[in-house]
């Protein structure tokens, strides 16, 4: 259970009253009293709580953003700069955030979905669907199989 108490205006009050009032989780000593968020370590835990805090102290210049956190402020930036430090091994991609490069990579893994109209490969069963109603399929075609997916026809 969650604490019931009033929770302080300020950020600095509100994270002492939590760590105070902090509910014991197996293997996770710090959950959040708000969210229920765990973290084995504290400052995790209060890297998280600032969400909470609604004190967002690094704001970009050259724009309206504004974020509690210096991490998310750098990343931002990289749109005004184009910034992009990471790269491909494979090929000359370059991304600005480490999550774009990992979605990127996986185009250099077996590719397991195949078109059975054509040599195109990819990873996801929906990028296929969506490049089979693009380039293999009539209008009618791809309406027609869309409505039955909607009214829930099996399409097997």
């Amino acid at each position: 259970m969650f604490c019931s108490t009033n929770l302080p205006p300020r950020g600095d009050d509100l994270l002492a009253h939590n760590c105070k009032e902090m509910i014991q989780s197996p293997g996770y000593p710090y959950v959040c009293c708000i969210c229920s968020n765990v973290s084995k370590q504290v400052w995790k835990f209060k890297r998280h709580f600032l969400v909470h805090t609604k004190e967002k102290n690094f704001s970009c210049t050259l724009c309206e953003y504004r974020t509690c956190y210096l991490n998310d402020l750098q990343k931002h930036l990289r749109k005004h700069t184009g910034e992009k430090p990471y790269k491909c091994t494979f090929c000359p991609f370059t991304a600005a955030h480490s999550s774009t490069m990992s979605y990127h990579l996986r185009i250099h893994q077996d590719l397991k979905v195949k078109c059975p109209h054509c040599a195109y490969k990819c990873v996801k069963q929906k990028d296929l669907n969506t490049h089979i109603e693009r380039r293999h399929m009539s209008g009618d075609v791809a309406n027609h199989i869309q409505h039955m997916l909607e009214i829930g026809h099996n399409m097997s």
